[in-house]
């Protein structure tokens, strides 16, 4: 509360001699009351000429170290221009008892109409908590004792003009986006949406955004696309907003962006927490409008703009899926092209800093040529927590074999979320799509039906002692690609082939002869040719109790996928 000296109480004393001037001769034109803790309440009224309105309200009064703290706020918007135009904190106050202070104002405004609010949600605490402060400070707060004082908020309007009630508000508000392009507002908890945008002509696009964001985070925001491109044209961010009120995470995008003719496609999400309905703090002045409007600058141009259903992925492009990924998972799913084919990679994962956690790769099959991984310094932030990763290009491949893996660890993955989700939870994993009229260049591809495959050990877990035989009718090159572990000189999981006949060892994997793989030092790949005679091989693997497949004690290798080994005819069945 401001201090009382003496121009203080002079001034109070006039303001409340001016208030009580129009108390007598104007009527109540908005007037809200009974107000529950977290709850947002709105009024409003109608001035039909420019006059000064009384404004009083009661509201809580925090003590001892927090007296900054505010466990609600009141606020007039201007309907039409969605302004902000008055706070309960320009108002004066006087306190009233131990938890409450009274305001009073008279403000001039102009012909027009205007949106009452009064919302009680805490000011203090990044996790909406009233007891967001020291311990000492505690002592001088209980939630009860808010929860009692607020009984007694409320906000009084009065002068010369109509009132309006909710439902007189919900009209209104129908009527200011009934020309927008498209409109997605009162977002509510888990949305996202995708609209599909084409413009005839280069057009100027009104924007008018609300939402929740961070300076590195987003949670309920939106962006457009180029669909063509899959290129970014507008994005909803920290840096190109502007404070929403109420909370600090409340941000405003209101402005006009140009776009070429072309097709795009816009999405609007919002998270698990702090939604229109559901705030966990002070919601924004404008809470109704909580998503996102488009409107073309200019009225007469609307007719070269079409919004319609938007197909992100369409089923029929998609050549591999593998999503809905929970913990521990390894799936693989392989794919061959006639003929070089731009695909679109879809991919969320989780990463930090550098590293992945759960992630994908695409792999030639032939040659076990990485074509692409999922890298944390390539992917962009995919909503919800920072640490949720999400890439989504175009590339192209040559013609060939591929095999699409992808693996997460132990936690944070889909339904099973150790922090806030992204948006698109039910893609966790990857999507390759082709492009244009690519899919009629390709077709399924199963290693277990490939000649050339000889051998494939993978995925081996701890303890393990497999077996497997392969013949060859005359003296061939095969390819060998072997991951296991070892450290000073010797291997822990490794394999080796011996002659079915002799019994003879005729390779091994030694820790001398493999390169690092990635991870921990003590991951080793052996990547090579060797010739092999004709005959009849047994081709072994065994591993240790300890750091293996899907229970790694240190960090993996790049490939964590084809932890084992692999052989193959070198340059194909030929």
């Amino acid at each position: 509360m401001r201090s009382h000296s003496v121009a203080h109480v002079v001034g109070m004393a006039c303001l409340l001699l001016l208030v009580t001037s129009i108390h007598a001769k104007e009527k109540v034109l908005a007037k809200i009351d009974r107000i529950d803790p977290r709850e947002l309440k709105v009024g409003g009224f109608v001035l039909d000429k420019d006059q000064d309105v009384a404004i009083e309200a009661v509201g809580f009064r925090a003590r001892g170290g927090r007296a900054g703290w505010r466990g609600g706020d009141a606020w007039i918007l201007d309907a039409q221009s969605r302004e902000e135009i008055w706070s309960l904190q320009d108002a004066e106050s006087e306190r009233r008892s131990r938890y409450l202070s009274d305001y009073s104002d008279v403000v001039k405004l102009n012909k027009g109409t205007y949106e009452v609010y009064y919302a009680t949600y805490p000011h203090s605490g990044s996790d909406g908590s009233f007891f967001s402060w020291s311990s000492d400070d505690r002592r001088e707060f209980d939630y009860e004792d808010y929860e009692d004082a607020s009984r007694d908020f409320e906000i009084i309007v009065r002068g010369e003009g109509k009132a309006l009630s909710e439902r007189d508000i919900a009209k209104f508000h129908k009527e200011l986006t009934k020309g927008a392009l498209l409109s997605v507002t009162g977002l509510g908890k888990n949305h996202y949406q995708k609209t599909g945008l084409s413009l005839e002509r280069p057009l100027d696009l009104q924007v008018y955004a609300i939402g929740e964001l961070r300076k590195d985070e987003f949670y309920d925001c939106s962006w457009i696309i180029d669909a063509n491109t899959r290129e970014k044209v507008w994005e909803f961010n920290y840096w190109d907003s502007d404070p929403a009120g109420g909370a600090r995470k409340n941000r405003v995008f209101k402005d006009t962006i140009s776009l070429p003719a072309g097709e795009y496609a816009m999405f609007c999400v919002s998270d698990d927490s702090h939604y229109f309905d559901g705030w966990n703090s002070q919601p924004p002045y404008d809470p109704y409008f909580w998503g996102i409007t488009i409107q073309t600058a200019d009225a007469s141009m609307g007719k070269y703009a079409k919004v319609h259903e938007y197909e992100d992925m369409p089923a029929k492009n998609v050549i591999v899926e593998l999503t809905g990924l929970g913990d521990n998972e390894y799936r693989s799913a392989g794919f061959s092209i006639a003929r070089d084919t731009k695909v679109r990679i879809y991919a969320i994962g989780e990463g930090q800093r550098r590293e992945m956690s759960d992630y994908s790769r695409i792999v030639d099959a032939d040659n076990r040529e990485v074509v692409w991984e999922m890298k944390a310094r390539r992917t962009e932030h995919a909503g919800g927590a920072t640490k949720n990763r999400a890439f989504d290009d175009v590339i192209e491949l040559e013609k060939g074999n591929y095999v699409v893996y992808a693996v997460t660890d132990d936690s944070h993955s889909y339904r099973a979320w150790n922090a806030s989700p992204p948006h698109d939870q039910e893609h966790w994993g990857i999507t390759v799509l082709a492009e244009g009229d690519g899919m009629k260049h390709v077709s399924t591809y199963d290693e277990k039906t490939d000649t050339a495959v000889l051998i494939r050990l993978t995925g081996v877990g701890n303890n393990a002692d497999k077996t497997e035989r392969f013949t060859l009718k005359r003296t061939r090159d095969v390819s060998i690609y072997a991951l296991g572990e070892g450290s000073r000189g010797r291997m822990y999981d490794y394999p080796w082939i011996e002659s079915a006949e002799t019994g003879k060892v005729v390779w091994e994997m030694s820790h001398r002869m493999t390169d690092h793989a990635g991870g921990a030092k003590k991951n080793r790949v052996f990547d090579d040719t060797i010739r092999l005679d004709a005959g009849e091989y047994i081709v072994r693997y065994e591993s240790d109790g300890s750091h293996s497949f899907g229970r790694w004690n240190a960090s993996p290798p790049a490939d964590a996928f084809n932890w084992g080994i692999t052989i193959r005819i070198a340059g194909g069945n030929k």
